[in-house]
């Protein structure tokens, strides 16, 4: 026999598009001491949560954490891409400089001549 918990949340996957399961099962939730999950359900993303649950065959909870563990790997990318462009944009300064220097050494060098 489902638990209490098993029944509140499948109705909820089985109705992404319906408030009332999903916000049910948030009250559920709250009642029991899971705040945060309670909130993630209740956001403008809960019905996205309650769908991706249904189509992974996840629990909510595993699904928010895939949801958290992606966003948080994303932020990682954004900021590696931000260093890198930083990295590459110093290179190119420093590339000019170095042309620059040969430059004038090479002009040094032919009015010597």
């Amino acid at each position: 026999m489902p638990s209490e918990r098993d029944t509140l949340e499948a109705a909820a996957v089985a109705a992404p598009g319906d408030d009332t399961p999903r916000l049910v099962y948030a009250d559920w939730l709250d009642d029991r001491g899971e705040p945060d999950l309670a909130a993630e359900l209740r956001a403008d993303g809960g019905a996205d949560l309650v769908r991706a649950a249904g189509e992974t065959g996840q629990p909510v909870a595993a699904a928010l954490a895939a949801r958290r563990a992606f966003a948080a790997m994303a932020d990682a990318f954004r900021r590696a891409a931000v260093a890198c462009e930083t990295v590459a944009s110093r290179m190119v300064e420093g590339m000019r400089a170095v042309a620059a220097a040969v430059a004038r050494e090479r002009d040094s060098l032919r009015e010597g001549q």
